[in-house]
């Protein structure tokens, strides 16, 4: 098994895609005024890009005692989402499979003390490990 597999675990963000990688803003009540009074001309959108903040940005800093951050109170951004592919179910079989495997294997190591049938098997000797090494 590939160590780079066993570290990552569940994470699968590296064959991710994102389809749209825009940021969006909808604007809340105070700052749709805001751009209806400082910008008449311009079209109703119901969604700002980052290119439309750092134009209001500008124009708030003409502004004074006007704050961005207090236009923003109310406004909802909309983050890029990522878009994870659905596993293989061959692959996530084979997987479980062999997670039931371990574990048996796992609790038969632990309960080889208690059961005398399981105490002395061969592959717990030296000479069959050695073996499996040089193979």
């Amino acid at each position: 098994m590939d160590s780079k597999l066993g570290d990552e675990g569940q994470d699968r963000s590296h064959l991710a895609v994102i389809e749209d990688p825009t940021v969006k803003v909808k604007p809340g009540t105070q700052l749709q005024k805001f751009i209806e009074s400082q910008f008449p001309s311009l079209p109703q959108k119901s969604y700002l890009s980052i290119g439309d903040i750092k134009e209001l940005y500008a124009a708030v800093q003409k502004e004074k005692g006007i704050c961005l951050n207090e236009l923003m109170q109310g406004s909802e951004i909309i983050l890029p989402q990522l878009v994870i592919p659905p596993r293989n179910p061959v692959l996530e079989k084979r997987i479980n499979e062999l997670k039931k495997s371990l574990a048996q294997k796992e609790y038969n190591r632990m309960t080889r003390d208690v059961d005398l049938t399981n105490r002395y098997k061969p592959t717990d000797s030296i000479g069959f490990q050695s073996k499996m090494i040089l193979d």
